[in-house]
């Protein structure tokens, strides 16, 4: 049975999704093993892995610091870290610390001009790449991002009633410029949302609550 905390995570921390986040890891790992070799990561340093998950990043940070380094994998859910310390185990790696973060705090805090600079920076090296960028959530900075970015991602903001109660023009901002905004409800059923979203002209879906792979087909408003 999952623990309140793991329930938290919304596409959930059981085994079919532990399988999904190794595939979105294994597409991603070429540009997050350039990005880091940018950023300077190299052997005998100590890097902390927030929000670490299952720990395939976790592993391929260990390589890069090697035994004189260290990785701090931190997350919240008990089953990753599980699964973190089972692959250590296993590959028997000494220069892995595991430690769970029994709270949302992360240690320090992120105030909204920082995230704000984080935001655009990531929608720069996105560009630079050649590639689109999405902006996911972070509705009370839409005004200020949406030019930075090609396209929006919501997640179930007609459920918690945060579509429309954001600062003005919110996603009409991206509608306006002919970017499309993307949006998803999970404990919704369509007939609570989609005419709503149709309405706002989002491209909304409803997808089954339980975030399985083998999941229900998802059902598109239009």
């Amino acid at each position: 049975m999952p623990t309140p905390r793991e329930r938290d995570y919304v596409l959930g921390t059981h085994d079919e999704e532990i399988v999904r986040l190794g595939i979105q890891h294994r597409v991603w790992r070429p540009r997050s093993l350039d990005a880091w070799r940018r950023a300077g990561f190299t052997v005998g340093q100590t890097i902390v892995d927030v929000g670490c998950g299952p720990g395939y990043a976790t592993l391929d940070l260990a390589d890069i610091v090697g035994a004189s380094g260290k990785v701090i994998a931190i997350d919240r859910s008990r089953r990753f870290l599980d699964v973190v310390e089972s692959t250590r185990d296993r590959l028997g790696l000494d220069n892995v610390e595991t430690y769970a973060q029994p709270t949302r705090v992360t240690g320090w805090h992120v105030s909204a001009h920082t995230q704000l600079i984080f935001n655009t920076a990531l929608a720069k090296m996105a560009h630079s790449n050649g590639l689109s960028v999405g902006l996911k959530n972070d509705l009370g900075q839409v005004p200020r991002l949406e030019p930075k970015f090609d396209f929006a991602i919501n997640e179930q903001c007609f459920q918690y009633h945060e579509c429309t109660n954001n600062p003005s023009p919110g996603y009409k901002a991206f509608l306006r410029d002919g970017k499309p905004v993307f949006q998803v409800e999970y404990r919704r059923s369509p007939r609570r949302f989609c005419a709503l979203a149709n309405a706002a002209n989002f491209n909304s879906i409803k997808k089954s609550g339980n975030f399985r792979l083998r999941d229900r087909k998802w059902k598109p408003c239009r």
